[in-house]
């Protein structure tokens, strides 16, 4: 690339060369770059590009990962918020109030009543469709 190549604003700038790796997303699409500047003219090895490459391999697949990840509790913060607004808040009242009430009664019965409303509350969260029969559920 050459000193002038760097565009380094410093008056008697340090930098004689570089190496530029694309950072692309798991798509093949640019997201960025890598630069790697060296401080002696003609000092870029092979092992330099390749270990460049690599770097960048594992940088995109870093920036790739943390994006999906981004993504995937932006879906689970929008599926919950969407799973609180379609629980009616008095049937999860009554239900809580049933199992005091059997609590008092029937103590050993409270576990399934929880294990119960969970699978129902998971199986909401998880179920794509707007209505569920019995028979499937």
């Amino acid at each position: 690339m050459g000193k002038k190549g760097i565009n380094c604003e410093k008056d008697n700038c340090p930098l004689y060369s570089a190496l530029i790796v694309p950072l692309k997303d798991l798509n093949g699409d640019l997201i960025g770059t890598l630069k790697l500047y060296y401080s002696k003219n003609n000092t870029i090895k092979n092992s330099d590009v390749i270990f460049g490459k690599k770097l960048a391999q594992i940088l995109s697949l870093i920036i790739s990962i943390s994006k999906m990840n981004k993504n995937l509790k932006l879906a689970t913060e929008e599926k919950l918020r969407e799973l609180m607004a379609n629980l009616s808040p008095h049937f999860l009242f009554n239900t809580l109030n049933a199992i005091k009430y059997i609590s008092k009664k029937e103590p050993r019965k409270v576990n399934k009543f929880i294990d119960n409303l969970s699978d129902l509350l998971r199986y909401t969260l998880y179920e794509n469709s707007k209505l569920v029969t019995i028979k499937k559920k």
